[in-house]
């Protein structure tokens, strides 16, 4: 179980990030990544006004399958695939081998994860969305297994100065821009996690 103080209420620029994303125009939250797809129920969880569902229909990769799963193997298309999978309860050997080897690799790296990410895709910017990114599939595939140790990898990651910017997520989630999939992506995590805590905090799973 994570070790950290449980939060039975959401923190106020949660709450205004959310307020933020409620006026972003669909198209923008459909874009692909689609970072807020299926947050109806954590954000009900905190009596926040559910986005519309994003439509999530990426195309399938068919590296998800026949790769052998690996940091570096892991491309966007597959992470997209990966979660088309999570969300439709599809291919469920398929995803537990790709988040037990992501798990294993941000646990084992988490130091030298931000040069690592960043060398594999090129720039500082393109590595902090990829990992944001790895880090939403981690989380959704933990909660939906009720395993805790996804939740734990995930706050740690959430505690990284160069992965999550606290301060100023509801100017970043104000309109397009880019920063914008990445103040996204930061908000569902964050969002999610704190529905995780709460739910350990009452003896549920993550």
């Amino acid at each position: 179980m994570p070790a950290r103080a449980l939060t039975p209420s959401l923190p106020a620029e949660l709450r205004e990030g959310w307020s933020a994303a409620l006026r972003l125009d669909a198209a923008v939250l459909e874009a692909m990544p689609c970072p807020l797809a299926r947050t109806r129920a954590a954000a009900t969880s905190f009596g926040l006004t559910p986005l519309p569902e994003p439509r999530f229909e990426p195309p399938r990769a068919v590296e998800a399958a026949s790769e052998k799963p690996s940091f570096r193997a892991l491309s966007e298309p597959v992470l997209l695939t990966l979660r088309r999978h999570v969300y439709a309860r599809e291919e469920p050997a398929v995803v537990a081998r790709w988040a037990e080897t992501t798990l294993r690799f941000c646990e084992v790296r988490l130091s030298s994860l931000e040069r690592r990410a960043t060398e594999k895709c090129g720039d500082a910017a393109r590595a902090r969305l990829h990992v944001l990114h790895l880090a939403a599939f981690l989380l959704d595939h933990g909660a939906q297994a009720g395993d805790a140790r996804f939740l734990n990898t995930v706050l740690k990651l959430l505690e990284a100065r160069w992965l999550v910017r606290r301060a100023g997520l509801a100017r970043d989630l104000a309109g397009p821009g880019p920063a914008l999939p990445a103040a996204l992506f930061q908000l569902r995590l964050r969002l999610a996690s704190e529905r995780a805590l709460a739910e350990l905090s009452r003896g549920g799973s993550p």
